[in-house]
């Protein structure tokens, strides 16, 4: 299962802000594969508050990926 979750907020000028964001990919069992997200809980992560989480449960800086990015990785996984 890839979920995507993103909050963008267009802005009066027509650019858009990306507020928050999750990307994350299971496998049939539940076992993580990946995820990507921005929520600030790895302030020590050199891309903080980007991050990656991986199936070792570690955690990885990371910058933002697109979605197509993240649907790319998880065909490829």
């Amino acid at each position: 299962m890839l979920e995507i979750k993103e909050a963008i907020r267009l802005e009066a000028d027509g650019e858009l802000t990306f507020l928050a964001y999750s990307h994350h990919f299971q496998d049939p069992n539940d076992a993580l594969i990946f995820r990507y997200d921005n929520a600030p809980h790895y302030p020590s992560v050199e891309s903080f508050p980007h991050h990656k989480h991986t199936a070792l449960d570690s955690v990885e800086e990371s910058a933002k990926p697109t979605i197509q990015q993240a649907i790319q990785e998880a065909l490829d996984a």
